[in-house]
């Protein structure tokens, strides 16, 4: 039985968060998680547990993409004057993003 240290573990909060989705679709689409249900009681069905699994992944899917799209936003924003920002506060998300994609400023998506 293998023990786990400090060197070989790695936190969630030092896991990019696409990879966890990653992980939890990957588990929900492939693992077996019959004794799971057992030593719950039976409590939840097998779907039930692979529909956790697939919801939590498309949640974090979606804090990592607002994530990348604040971190986005920071890095234009260190190379905008004071005036280029206060112009972009009057726009739209979308209108920024348009705007900011047509400049090369960010990649579109």
């Amino acid at each position: 039985m293998e023990t786990t240290t400090a060197a070989n573990r790695m936190e969630l909060k030092s896991m990019p968060l696409d990879t966890v989705a990653e992980i939890l679709q990957f588990m929900a689409e492939h693992e077996d998680f019959r004794s799971l249900a057992v030593a719950m009681g039976e409590e939840f069905q097998l779907e039930e547990i692979r529909g956790m699994l697939r919801e939590l992944a498309v949640e974090l899917r979606k804090i990592w993409a607002l994530q990348r799209q604040h971190v986005d936003r920071t890095e234009v924003e260190a190379h905008l004057s004071s005036r280029a920002k206060k112009i972009l506060t009057c726009l739209s998300p979308r209108e920024e993003r348009t705007l900011l994609s047509a400049f090369g400023l960010i990649e579109r998506s």
